[in-house]
């Protein structure tokens, strides 16, 4: 077998043996019964609120994750630009890991589309920012400064290598963030993981998160989709933002894409029933070797 590269992130095999795609958790390919339900799927116009499998998905995931409310994007990136823009004013400052994917690999998109500034703070091997850098980051009430609105945590961590956020320090940094009036967003793209590491229902670690985001396309097998989760408040505000004119080719691209919503809610049932099962044979294999 003879693998030709052909970008920076692809790859082409030259003859009909088969490869195994282990780039990412993120090139997984739709199975076949999600496929059916893209297809079998009865969709509706989300702007006026009339797509029911749409509604339904972001009730079952608010519920999954102990909040009042959800709203399906289309990736990760704009699920958490749209919390950032539903806790933050034009000019206020978010507090967040130097090896966040927020910060890191999502374009500034803070900074360019929200008018948001950011404190940057070095993350530990275990996918932490250390809590007393934190609190001193927070900005005092001075007109010469932006004001800090929010913290943003990741769970799973990526860059640390998938580290977990203990279920301690999250619940330490919702303290220490509500003692300063500020809201706490979690990067929870692959959470899914970091619960079933954890032996815990998703909404215990949500529960220390004013907004989640999570990904269908993060080894649960969608193509595409995210939900953003929070207060029935910020996800009216989150719609509001992604409705907002300056942002209409974000808005426009959601739209076509929501004929992916049905795979998404396959990845989300899937996930609730065997990615516990998943974890468990990779561990035995490894056990075994």
């Amino acid at each position: 077998m003879v693998l030709n590269t052909t970008s920076q992130y692809t790859t082409t095999v030259t003859n009909s043996a088969q490869c195994i795609d282990l780039r990412s958790d993120t090139v997984t390919l739709p199975s076949a019964e999600m496929k059916v339900a893209m297809s079998n799927a009865i969709l509706g116009d989300d702007v006026y609120g009339e797509d029911q499998t749409i509604n339904d998905l972001e009730a079952r995931c608010a519920t999954l994750f102990g909040k009042e409310a959800g709203l399906f994007v289309v990736s990760g990136t704009m699920g958490n630009l749209l919390a950032i823009m539903a806790h933050c004013q034009r000019g206020d400052e978010i507090i967040v890991g130097r090896q966040n994917h927020i910060h890191r690999w999502e374009q500034g998109n803070y900074a360019q589309l929200a008018g948001v500034s950011a404190t940057t703070l070095q993350v530990g091997s275990d996918g932490t920012m250390n809590l007393e850098d934190i609190e001193e980051a927070i900005r005092v009430n001075d007109s010469h400064m932006p004001n800090t609105r929010l913290i943003c945590l990741e769970n799973t961590h990526n860059y640390s290598g998938g580290r977990i956020l203990p279920l301690e320090y999250l619940k330490a940094v919702h303290e220490l963030a509500t003692r300063h009036n500020l809201k706490v967003h979690i990067d929870g793209a692959r959470i899914f993981n970091a619960a079933v590491a954890l032996g815990v229902k998703v909404s215990d670690i949500a529960q220390y998160g004013d907004s989640v985001m999570m990904c269908f396309s993060k080894g649960l097998g969608a193509p595409v989709g995210s939900i953003l989760v929070g207060s029935r408040l910020f996800i009216e505000n989150a719609r509001r933002r992604r409705k907002i004119e300056d942002y209409s080719s974000i808005h426009a691209f959601y739209k076509d894409v929501r004929s992916q919503e049905p795979v998404s809610r396959t990845a989300l049932r899937r996930a609730e029933a065997t990615l516990a099962g998943v974890w468990e044979n990779l561990l035995l294999e490894c056990m075994a070797d």
